[in-house]
């Protein structure tokens, strides 16, 4: 392996519920009306009791991935060494807010004993290495608006390091009314917009250094990566992108960031914000755009995209580059 490979994207999956069969560039195209959520027809009945809906959600990812890199219905050794990164802010904290609740007004032994073993943050990751057997890095990241992109720099850096010969990467945001409140009430800034409404789902990632005998046709190879803290001065990379997939624009900071950018440097690159007719997917919006871009750049002709998050709940912004 060289000192650098280059990072591939080698299959996806994603679960919206509700959204069926159809394909995720639909999406950019109309509002997502979201269903109920068909665990048990896309992973089976077995081993799904006690799942929070977080982890069900990507775990019906995590399959449609798999399947799509002809990796689920092998010996298992095969998976062994691939390593496991998810991105959530609002994951399991459902059950986190109900345990501590129950504990506040009641007592600990009012708590059920299947809760508490869900309560940690990490469960999501856990869940997902411990059915497919994976058994390489496990990284749980849950720190903000970057998070998305952040899984995805961190992830090519375990690849790079030889922590891992192939790593999921998954973001994931649940819909049910804690995640919608503290999607309202905690945000410090004042939010609006068509994005700012809260969305749910699961986009699933596999990413593995370029070599001889990768045996597939990748989706496209992730590019650089820049981060930039909050009220710190951003700047877009030096390359000009085919398309910008933005932050969600449901702050003013978020706002003047593309503006500005278009009135310079990225003058008459096209603008894709997903978070129009998904809502907002927070910790899972970097990877849903990493998911979509290779899609809409084989539909528009273009090689390379610009991804970028941040500037929501007062964090900073991050950026990286995919190409086709």
């Amino acid at each position: 392996m060289s000192e650098k490979p280059e990072i591939a994207v080698t299959g996806m999956g994603f679960e919206l519920p509700g959204w069926g069969e159809r394909p995720i560039l639909d999406a950019l195209d109309g509002p997502v009306a979201y269903g109920e959520l068909d665990a048990r027809g896309i992973l089976g009945k077995k081993g799904l009791r006690y799942k929070d809906r977080a982890t069900l959600l990507a775990l019906c990812a995590v399959q449609k991935a798999l399947q799509d890199r002809d990796l689920l219905d092998v010996d298992p050794i095969r998976r062994a060494d691939i390593g496991v990164c998810v991105s959530s802010n609002l994951g399991n904290m459902d059950t986190v807010c109900t345990v501590s609740e129950t504990i506040r007004a009641e007592h600990v032994d009012r708590t059920s004993p299947m809760s508490l073993p869900v309560a940690s943050s990490n469960v999501i990751p856990a869940s997902i290495a411990i059915r497919y057997g994976l058994k390489a890095i496990n990284l749980m990241l849950c720190n903000g608006a970057t998070s998305g992109l952040d899984a995805l720099h961190i992830a090519a850096k375990m690849l790079r390091s030889g922590r891992a010969e192939k790593m999921l990467v998954v973001g994931v945001e649940p819909l049910n009314a804690i995640s919608e409140r503290l999607l309202i009430e905690c945000d410090p800034e004042a939010r609006s917009g068509p994005g700012s409404r809260p969305g749910e789902g699961a986009a699933c990632l596999i990413l593995e250094p370029i070599a001889d005998g990768l045996g597939v046709e990748p989706y496209g190879t992730l590019g650089g990566y820049e981060f930039f803290a909050p009220g710190a001065s951003m700047r877009t990379s030096s390359a000009k992108p085919d398309v910008w997939f933005v932050p969600a624009q449901t702050t003013a900071r978020a706002r003047s960031h593309v503006e500005a950018a278009q009135a310079s440097e990225l003058a008459d690159v096209p603008v894709v914000d997903t978070t129009i007719n998904t809502g907002e997917l927070y910790g899972a919006l970097g990877v849903f755009q990493a998911l979509v871009a290779p899609l809409y750049l084989r539909l528009t002709g273009g090689r390379l995209a610009l991804l970028s998050n941040g500037l929501t709940f007062g964090d900073g912004l991050s950026s990286l580059q995919l190409r086709i």
